[in-house]
């Protein structure tokens, strides 16, 4: 196989294989699949792969029934023939059949067709399927975060500042948990009860869901995690605020070349909604101040009289226009997980995770 894949990367180069571009047939291929593929010491290994046109793909795996964990990795892939496709990354190379260019089978490269399992099936996500159903409901009711899944029913409301409810079809009354904590990682969300409770955590993953009944798309996978049990499902923020909350570090400052300042360390914003409150780090300073959105589940934004402390630190400049802009910002904008501060449509402040 790595003849194979080293021959046609050498005919690439020569111009003897057309790689600047995908036949119509292939380019339908293209796209993003998620599934479960089996574990040999879990309960199954959630997986997304990413097929990009430049032969590139990118895959993100939770391994099931462990410890929370997120893991990425990239790579190169080739069509063997019109029904199989290679994929090669740092830890090898693996194979899977394509099926109306709508499913990927994980299989030996002489495996044939019919000896594949389900189990081993990813599915094409469908971008354009609509993600209301249940979250019509949901948005009605006020709810901030909602998440369901299957085997068994189950479902999850979340509320910023009324606490959160876990539901089943056979419960007497629902598990309501009043006071929870919230941390950030790095691709995902920790939300843990403060009191003892029968749910020991939620991890809410940044990496989109697939329903297998609905074949409805969400933003997020979702897993609740008791003491001898995980449940795995589908959720979806419904308050467009709630991807505000957490840390964001410093891109780009409007007016300064942040490559020429050295600052003691990431100068970052933490939104906390429960407390509607602002801090973060200065790069030497710290500071915080309060948050209004002026309407509920709008993009308008507005920062209070900002407080921070008064050490004398080198990089003042940017300190102090960094907490100038925050005090003009009246929107924000999401866009390619990059956070945008605006004044009256004009970029002010850019933040990455």
């Amino acid at each position: 196989m790595k003849n194979i894949l080293i021959l046609s990367a050498a005919l690439c180069i020569l111009g003897t294989l057309s790689c600047s571009h995908l036949s119509s047939s292939n380019s339908e291929f293209i796209g993003e699949y998620q599934g479960v593929l089996p574990c040999a010491d879990c309960e199954g290994i959630k997986t997304t792969l990413l097929f990009k046109e430049d032969y590139s793909f990118e895959k993100s795996t939770i391994y099931l029934g462990k410890e929370a964990n997120f893991n990425t990795d990239k790579g190169q892939w080739s069509l063997l023939n019109d029904t199989t496709v290679a994929l090669q990354e740092k830890s090898g190379e693996y194979y899977f059949h394509i099926k109306n260019n709508q499913q990927l089978t994980l299989v030996d490269k002489n495996t044939p067709k019919e000896k594949t399992e389900l189990h081993q099936t990813l599915y094409k996500i469908n971008r354009e399927e609509p993600t209301e159903g249940n979250y019509n409901y949901a948005i009605k009711k006020g709810i901030d975060f909602y998440a369901t899944g299957t085997e068994p029913f189950w479902s999850l409301k979340l509320y910023v500042n009324k606490g959160l409810e876990f539901n089943q079809p056979d419960f007497e009354k629902p598990i309501s948990i009043k006071d929870f904590k919230t941390e950030f990682r790095d691709n995902y969300t920790l939300v843990s009860p403060v009191a003892k409770s029968e749910i020991k955590e939620i991890r809410i993953y940044n990496m989109p869901c697939v329903d297998d009944m609905s074949g409805m798309v969400s933003t997020n996978f979702v897993e609740i995690v008791f003491k001898d049990k995980n449940l795995k499902g589908c959720g979806q923020a419904l308050n467009p605020k709630l991807s505000l909350t957490g840390e964001w570090k410093l891109s780009n400052i409007k007016g300064i070349d942040l490559a020429k300042y050295k600052t003691e360390k990431n100068i970052t914003i933490n939104f906390d909604l429960k407390q509607c409150t602002a801090s973060g780090m200065l790069g030497c300073n710290t500071f915080s101040c309060s948050i209004d959105f002026k309407e509920d589940y709008s993009s308008p934004l507005q920062f209070g009289s900002i407080r921070k402390t008064k050490m004398s630190c080198p990089n003042i400049e940017v300190e102090n226009k960094y907490t100038a802009y925050l005090s003009e910002a009246d929107s924000y904008k999401i866009v390619n997980n990059e956070l945008q501060l605006l004044k009256n449509n004009d970029l002010l402040l850019s933040f990455k995770r």
